[in-house]
């Protein structure tokens, strides 16, 4: 058995109401037709990681405090422990990133105007880096192949039995027969069906025949 880890990260989202230069403000009244808010982000990432043990912790999840769960969640070491002196790095797919934005919205009588958008956002991002490792990349094709072949065995679910095989091997048996069965009746329908458009497909194309004959014949004239 595999044990992937895969997350977000994202240490600090600020969101604050600004005037037209940028400025923190109140909005009250009529100013609430117009607003602009300023958008911090601190080190958002997303993270990969791959043949890495589950967290280990000393309490249950719903008793952590936020400064534990901070603890838990930085990169550790492979024993799922926390390591401040040789830490593991998370394999990222968005390496950490800090940036900014700017959100405005316009008041109703401008909304009006077709060439003004009622919203508008704007994002300013550092460096962005997208990567995937090795391990990653195996790792995925492995997850796209479990989840093909759980979405092949749910056609037949309705047929599984509930029984182990052990304990109940006629059950097994049946179901084996029923997905065979339904699936030789869906190619006989794809059979039929080709058997009965052959004909007309003969028909149709013996009629543009005709009719590329005829029209040639008409631009000769």
């Amino acid at each position: 058995m595999r044990i992937l880890r895969v997350g977000a990260t994202l240490r600090k989202l600020s969101a604050l109401t600004v005037d037209d230069f940028g400025k923190e403000t109140f909005a009250t009244g009529g100013a609430l037709q117009n607003i602009q808010k300023s958008v911090e982000l601190e080190r958002l990432s997303l993270y990969f990681d791959s043949d890495i043990c589950p967290w280990n912790t000393e309490k249950p999840w719903h008793n952590l405090i936020p400064s534990e769960w901070i603890q838990i969640f930085e990169p550790q070491n492979k024993n799922g422990k926390n390591s401040k002196k040789n830490p593991e790095v998370h394999s990222y797919l968005l390496k950490p990133v800090t940036g900014n934005a700017r959100y405005i919205k316009l008041p109703s009588n401008e909304s009006r105007i077709p060439e003004k958008p009622l919203q508008k956002a704007i994002v300013y991002l550092d460096d962005v880096t997208l990567c995937l490792s090795k391990e990653g990349y195996r790792d995925t094709l492995m997850l796209a192949d479990n989840f093909s072949f759980f979405n092949q065995r749910l056609k037949y679910v309705h047929h599984r039995p509930h029984t182990s095989i052990k304990l109940d091997p006629v059950s097994w048996w049946k179901y084996a027969y029923r997905v065979v069965i339904d699936e030789m009746k869906k190619a006989r329908q794809g059979r039929i069906w080709t058997k009965h458009c052959l004909p007309c497909r003969l028909i149709l194309s013996s009629l543009d025949l005709q009719n590329l004959a005829i029209e040639k014949h008409r631009r000769t004239l």
